[in-house]
């Protein structure tokens, strides 16, 4: 199952992680940073979307070789 990292502008409360399919949630200054799992791109979309209904600015999309 691909790993991948999502980095975003802002900070995203770890409270989210949940909605976010259990994705890992750490800052880089004032940046968001996810990482976990997604099972396919259809899964790694449906994150996304989530992710552009809070109106939060997505940075980089990156597959990761593992946490």
């Amino acid at each position: 199952m691909p790993i991948y990292e999502i980095k975003l502008q802002g900070r995203l409360d770890k409270d989210w992680s949940h909605w976010l399919e259990d994705m890992s949630i750490s800052y880089e200054g004032n940046m968001t940073v996810l990482r976990g799992y997604a099972i396919d791109q259809a899964a790694l979309q449906g994150i996304l979307t989530k992710i552009w209904d809070m109106n939060m600015k997505v940075i980089s999309v990156n597959p990761i070789d593992g946490l």
